[in-house]
């Protein structure tokens, strides 16, 4: 639980995820996880597949996490955060989080 209330994917894997920018600069700026005043671009209309979940018709949002990715790398974690699952997709798929079994469930 990051406590994100949108999903969001690095700016630099929107390719990766074969998501296509609608609005380069939405003129929204986001602030967390050690950084204010960034600057969010939005891919709409993407389908989010997890195992049986499933969801149509899904806006993410990019945006540059590198101060994210440089403060884990501080703190000796080397593998990158590619993107944030946010409030919207928990509360979409009715998500249970089982902490003890680190383990996510979303429903349809």
């Amino acid at each position: 639980d990051t406590g994100a209330g949108i999903t969001l994917v690095d700016e630099t894997y929107g390719d990766f995820f074969e998501l296509k920018i609608e609005e380069q600069d939405s003129g929204i700026t986001a602030t967390g996880a050690g950084g204010s005043g960034l600057k969010i671009s939005t891919s709409l209309k993407n389908k989010i597949k997890m195992e049986n979940f499933s969801i149509d018709e899904f806006s993410i949002s990019l945006m540059n996490l590198s101060h994210v990715n440089e403060g884990l790398k501080q703190l000796g974690i080397e593998e990158p955060v590619m993107g944030v699952i946010g409030a919207d997709l928990l509360k979409a798929g009715k998500a249970i989080i089982d902490y003890s079994a680190l383990t996510l469930y979303l429903l349809n």
